[in-house]
């Protein structure tokens, strides 16, 4: 499944992004190729294409907006030190700026090998590409990448799980998560199904960093995050092939040396049919998940709420893309939720974002969360190329 882009790095103008409100109501597989492209071909630059009224749903004193449409294949948001957005576009190869008021979106970096997770560090932006991550200087409101990115670390590339995540944690280092190569089998290289962890990369490198593995056994996490108290938490995609309940997708409470499971056990410590009846051990190392998910609901991004722009008894959950089945006999995911966390722990579960469709109706599949400066929650659509913006305006 590996694939490159073309070998042009540069400055590349997408269609026109746009800004519209939406009605709010009260109120969870990805496919093989992990990832899709938009239903339609987006408008042509200038036009807009409102989204039919109550289409996308949310929670009562909520309001969901549009800011662009232009972006097919759109995966992981994060923002600049400076408040800009930017976005990966793995398929295309490139990174974008995009305009949360007005202007298009446009290519800051092109020519990427699958670029997935993308974060800022001390003054640099960082890219996972499928095979290595990368990185550049990074300048306040630069329109494009300052020339070639620096190759800084070495990943095992391709495979059925391709995408990469790169974050930063509280204490300086480099996590990476990288998937297993296959739906279930005994991985030959032991950085697939893990988390990886390389030491703080500083500003000066004499080579490639070498990493660690943090933990083991995550078949797919394709995202983590740090809570206030600095504990580190993951999904997890589980495998495909036990019919429509099994097994569980999972929130992991995600420990230095911890071993989650796969391919031996799944949920709390339920041996797999292929794997884990003649591997008792390894089901007994299992660490069970701190909280489920449906089965084939396809947990993506994930971002706890800290902001202050939602109403306060929000801070402290979790968001969670579902980016919903693709081999269910009924449909499941396209929605994001809210993990309710009590005394520290995920408790519950509620619906955030709906009105996305199901299977092939789908007219959108959430992927990336991250919650922007002013503490709106901006999330993106892999399948109609679409960055969302949540604000709570208060009233009905």
């Amino acid at each position: 499944m590996r694939q490159h882009a073309p070998a042009a790095r540069g400055l590349f103008a997408l269609g026109t992004g746009l800004l519209l409100l939406l009605g709010c109501r009260g109120a969870d597989g990805e496919a093989p190729a992990d990832g899709g492209t938009a239903a339609a071909p987006p408008p042509p630059a200038g036009e807009s294409t409102p989204l039919p009224p109550a289409r996308a749903q949310v929670p009562r004193g909520f309001r969901i907006e549009t800011v662009t449409d232009a972006l097919p294949g759109v995966r992981m948001l994060a923002f600049s030190p400076d408040g800009r957005l930017f976005a990966t576009q793995p398929r295309a190869g490139r990174v974008v700026v995009v305009p949360v008021g007005e202007g298009r979106p446009q290519a800051w970096a092109t020519g990427l090998n699958l670029p997935h997770g993308i974060a800022f560090h001390n003054g640099r932006l960082y890219v996972a590409e499928t095979d290595a991550v990368v990185r550049w200087p990074y300048q306040a409101g630069s329109a494009r990448a300052p020339g070639e990115p620096q190759r800084i670390a070495a990943l095992p590339a391709g495979g059925g799980h391709w995408t990469r995540t790169v974050r930063f944690g509280p204490d300086g280092a480099m996590y990476v998560a990288v998937g297993s190569s296959c739906n279930v089998c005994i991985e030959e290289d032991p950085r697939r199904a893990a988390l990886l962890r390389f030491p703080a990369p500083g500003d000066q490198l004499s080579g490639l960093l070498e990493g660690e593995l943090y933990a083991t056994g995550l078949r797919n996490t394709v995202d983590f995050a740090w809570d206030r108290q600095n504990r580190l938490w993951g999904v997890d995609n589980g495998r495909d092939h036990l019919g429509d309940t099994l097994p569980p997708e999972e929130l992991n409470l995600i420990r230095q040396g911890g071993f989650y499971g796969w391919p031996y056990a799944y949920g709390d410590r339920v041996p797999d049919p292929e794997f884990g009846e003649r591997n008792p051990e390894r089901v007994r190392e299992t660490i069970p998940p701190a909280f489920t998910f449906p089965a084939h609901s396809a947990p993506l991004g994930i971002a706890f709420y800290e902001g202050d722009q939602f109403p306060p008894d929000y801070r402290g959950d979790l968001f969670v893309a579902l980016h919903g089945s693709w081999n269910r006999s009924t449909p499941i995911g396209y929605q994001v939720v809210r993990v309710h966390y009590e005394n520290g722990q995920p408790r519950r579960m509620t619906e955030f974002i709906t009105g996305l469709g199901e299977g092939g109706n789908a007219w959108a599949r959430p992927v990336g969360i991250v919650v922007g400066p002013d503490g709106s929650l901006f999330v993106s659509d892999d399948k109609g190329g679409h960055i969302f913006r949540v604000r709570y305006v208060g009233g009905s």
